[in-house]
């Protein structure tokens, strides 16, 4: 029986590990995460010589993006900012309010961006590419359908992910999604059960605990994104893409034991003077993370409060590498403080698609450029003059009302600055001697301006009237049902285009996901059937919930497509159940029922969606 000397029920440690095995119950990842060898980065030198390469490139891209570092911030700052007057006035107490003309736009279409992607269901239909069983493509189906929604992240879905990626294109013009397979480990001591002599026994056992095997998708920072600008789709088309990350001394030690670090280089970094300094703190006075900080009252960045850890690239370079003449395609971590490479790998040995990881949103597109253009920016200008214009009006109402006036020194009233209030009276000799000039009544001229540049915002977003739930102008089109329609289908053109537009890089994450279950999925994973409507399929004779089994990830094996299924007009609730009724209607025309073409099943589901197009979650 396991004894130790303190407790007799504790089990002793365990013997000290040999070298090059990780310790027990610590595990890579996969195998295809471990080092391979890499002729050209084999010895210390080689490794310098590319770790030197790289740490130029990425000062020459954080050179290039200085500007448009400085522009982000300044963006950030006029349009988030609701607390602190972004501009000074013409006296103390003038005018500074700043109107939320780029919020209101751009929420609004990132809710009907939101509704085109999830609030239909389902999200997405699977298409085969190649010959498949029924009931392979049955089983993908539904596996797909429940992962998207509950598995991934930690069993919290896309849903989140996808809403702060969506949020980030509109504001920002441009964000990026890393996908990945994690198998995080944590030391815990726990209790275990045995039966000794016919009675069960407690034991206090050290074991190293799964958080999680599965995929994650993560929001990568912009600031973090180290790209070139002239390639559209830099994440994958560049020949030179990095991103920044903080990685732990915990983390570290891990990914050394699990075989996923180069042992060496990793022992070098922790054992560095000073490692949590961080190598870009220089750039912290413009980093758009502090200004958030400072608009939402707290302090993140301090390294007090939140310890950021070491600074690595993660880099993915297509390079020739061993100097055979023929380029390959490598990841490399590097340690940004030291230059120790931590990790060097083959894209095609970890990514199961032999594509980066990186799915890239952009609303806007400035053509053959990777900085999109987005709300903050587009309507930057406006904002500005709108504030103005504004703020000018009510300083104008506050002159008037508490008006500056003329008096002559020898009017009675002494040689000082005098400010009015109400209710206060001021004695004179001589009335006469003071003078209030009288203001013309310029309002209009401002009331004019601020429509117009509304009006003109409203033109350049394609979020306005009807589609953001404001009666429109009763003259024109707009007083009858037919020329309601026609203008928000002429608004749904452009609206459409961005969501097409984003839709693309969501269905290449979705088959580099489908690619990532088919090679790393674990045996016996158990999953809840979902239905058409994305509601829990039940047994009819029990009432219970269907739960399906994957025994082996080669069940889920094959080549598919994605195809989205949501639209501007998915967003739009009125116009979904004018559309289920026009089809309801259809399909129980006499001649389609004589004919054969609508059979009870298909008159069973227009009715169901006729319903559900009501408000009803669950017409069953």
């Amino acid at each position: 029986m396991p004894m130790h000397e303190d407790h007799p029920n504790i089990d002793p440690p365990p013997a000290e590990e040999k070298p090059g095995s990780p310790p027990e119950g610590v595990t890579p990842v996969s195998m295809l995460d471990l080092n391979p060898d890499i002729p050209g980065l084999r010895t210390e030198a080689q490794r310098t010589k590319w770790s030197q390469r790289a740490k130029e490139l990425l000062r020459q891209i954080e050179t290039d993006r200085a500007e448009w570092l400085a522009r982000k911030t300044e963006f950030l700052c006029h349009w988030n900012e609701y607390v602190y007057p972004i501009r000074s006035g013409a006296w103390a107490e003038s005018s500074v309010l700043h109107l939320p003309l780029t919020m209101e736009k751009g929420k609004a279409l990132h809710a009907h961006l939101m509704s085109a992607f999830f609030m239909i269901s389902p999200w997405f239909l699977m298409k085969p590419r190649e010959r498949m069983d029924r009931t392979v493509v049955e089983l993908k189906d539904q596996f797909m359908q429940w992962a998207t929604k509950s598995y991934v992240n930690n069993y919290e879905g896309l849903f989140p992910v996808v809403d702060e990626w969506l949020w980030s294109v509109v504001f920002d013009g441009w964000s990026i999604l890393e996908a990945d397979w994690i198998r995080p480990q944590r030391k815990a001591r726990i209790v275990e059960w045995r039966v000794e002599n016919g009675a069960e026994v407690p034991y206090e056992v050290d074991k190293m605990v799964t958080v999680f095997d599965g995929p994650v998708v993560r929001l990568l920072r912009q600031e973090d994104c180290y790209m070139l600008g002239n390639y559209q789709n830099a994440p994958q088309a560049a020949p030179f893409f990095a991103v920044r990350e903080w990685l732990t001394e915990e983390q570290i030690k891990l990914h050394a034991a699990q075989n996923l670090f180069i042992r060496a280089a990793a022992e070098r970094v922790l054992d560095q003077d000073g490692a949590q300094t961080r190598a870009g703190e220089l750039q912290e006075a413009q980093n758009p993370q502090r200004i958030q900080d400072e608009q939402e009252g707290v302090q993140t960045v301090d390294s007090t409060a939140n310890p950021r850890g070491f600074e690595c690239f993660k880099i993915y370079w297509t390079v020739d590498i061993d100097g055979d003449g023929l380029a390959e395609e490598i990841v490399l971590l590097l340690e940004a403080k030291t230059g120790e490479i931590l990790r060097a790998t083959y894209l095609d040995r970890v990514s199961p698609t032999g594509k980066r990881p990186f799915f890239k949103g952009d609303l806007i597109k400035r053509p053959g450029r990777a900085y999109s253009i987005g709300m903050a920016e587009l309507l930057y200008p406006l904002n500005q003059e709108l504030d103005a214009t504004h703020n000018q009006k009510i300083d104008f109402g506050t002159i008037s009302n508490i008006p500056f006036f003329f008096y002559q020194p020898m009017s009675g009233m002494k040689q000082e600055e005098l400010r009015l209030a109400p209710g206060v009276g001021i004695p004179v000799d001589d009335v006469a001697g003071v003078k209030f000039p009288q203001l013309p009544n310029s309002t209009a001229f401002g009331d004019r301006e601020e429509m117009n540049l509304v009006n003109f915002a409203d033109k350049v977003t394609a979020v306005a009237g009807p589609l953001v739930g404001q009666p429109s102008n009763p003259q024109g089109a707009g007083r009858t049902a037919t020329g309601m329609t026609t203008m928000l289908g002429q608004t749904n053109l452009q609206l459409d285009i961005f969501v097409k537009r984003l839709q693309e890089p969501f269905s290449a994450l979705l088959h580099y996901l489908d690619a990532l279950f088919q090679t790393r999925l674990p045996d016996g994973v158990d999953f809840r059937v979902l239905g058409p409507d994305g509601l829990e399929h039940r047994d009819p004779k029990t009432g219970q919930s269907v739960i399906r089994t994957v025994k082996s990830k080669f069940e889920l094996a094959g080549k598919v497509d994605y195809e989205l299924c949501g639209n501007t007009s998915s967003s739009n609730r009125e116009l979904e159940f004018q559309k289920t009724l026009a089809r309801m209607q259809t399909f129980l025309n006499p001649l389609f029922l004589q004919l054969g073409i609508s059979t009870p099943q298909t008159i069973y589901e227009n009715a169901r969606d006729f319903i559900r197009a009501q408000g009803v979650v669950d017409p069953d």
